[in-house]
This record gives structure tokens, C-alpha cells and sequence, in this order.
């Protein structure tokens, strides 16, 4: 018989305003996350509730798997604030970062006027599974994304008008 650690998702503060959390470097915990960090009154409309969702995931799952190499024993800290004008949410992951030039294998390096694909081809010849969108997207589903000097911690907002 094969037993597996548990490692859970760690609630850190709660507030009707401020959620922070430890995230075992899993992709499984990722939908679990989104159903905390699911807003009772938000005051966005449908779509961009769901851009700002879609964009979460996006990077939750980046620093899942990239900074925190799927390994249940790192941790990913995300934090979800909303003000009167905004939502924010900030995650950090244990990894060292990276920096926009050198991911060739994501849809961020593809050349302005190509066919925005052209990082598939990449990704195929590196063994990786098919992807590499989620910055790409994300940029453009809310109205701030701002990464730290290392690559490591992000910052996504999203107006509330």
C-alpha cells in the first residue's frame, strides 16, 4: 500500500477584505484556491469577473509549476486584496524567477507580427506539453500585471469600474 503526505492549503489571514494563503506546490490545490478566494460581492460584471479569475489560475498554475517545480514540500503565498477600486492579488513563488527574454518557450517572445504560435514549436523540441499562454493572456485580462525584479512575485489588478 503507497500512502501520500496531505499537505493542505494554509489560510493565513481572512478578512472580508484581505485572504492570504500558503499553497502547496500542487496543481491540484489551484481550483481549491479559486473557490476561497471567491468573492461574495465583488462588483465586477460577469466577464471580467471571469478575466480576473481566468487570469489567477493562469499564474497560480506558473508558479505552481515553474517556481515551485510541482514539489508539495515549496509553498506558493498569494494574497487577495479588494479596496474600494480594485482587486488585487499577489503571489510569490519559491522559485528564483525569470526574466521575459529568456522565456523563448512562452507566447510573450513571440515576434510582433508573427503568427503567435511560433513558440510551439519550442515547447515541442524542449518535450514540454502544449501551452505557454498564460502571461500572454493575463496581460491582457486585467489592468495591472507587475512582476518584482526576480520573476518571482506578481501583482495582478483588476478596477472595479
Amino acid at each position: 500500500m503507497v500512502t501520500m503526505a496531505v499537505h493542505t492549503i494554509e489560510t493565513l489571514s481572512a478578512t472580508p477584505t484581505w485572504v492570504s494563503l500558503r499553497v502547496p506546490c500542487q496543481i491540484e490545490n489551484v481550483d481549491a484556491v479559486l473557490e476561497m478566494l471567491e468573492p461574495r460581492d465583488t462588483q465586477l460584471d460577469p466577464k471580467r469577473h471571469d478575466e480576473m479569475c481566468t487570469a489567477v489560475r493562469e499564474l497560480l498554475m506558473n508558479a505552481i509549476e515553474h517556481g515551485g517545480r510541482n514539489d508539495p514540500s515549496l509553498s506558493v503565498y498569494l494574497t487577495c486584496v479588494k479596496t474600494h477600486d480594485a482587486i488585487m492579488v499577489w503571489i510569490r513563488d519559491p522559485g528564483p524567477g525569470f526574466r521575459a527574454e529568456n522565456l523563448r518557450h512562452a507566447a510573450i517572445a513571440n515576434p510582433p507580427g508573427g503568427t503567435n504560435l511560433e513558440h510551439a514549436e519550442i515547447r515541442e523540441a524542449q518535450g514540454m506539453r502544449p501551452g505557454g499562454f498564460g502571461i500572454f493572456m493575463s496581460r491582457r485580462m486585467v489592468d495591472d500585471l507587475i512582476y518584482n525584479e526576480a520573476g518571482n512575485e506578481v501583482l495582478l489588478v483588476k478596477s472595479l469600474r
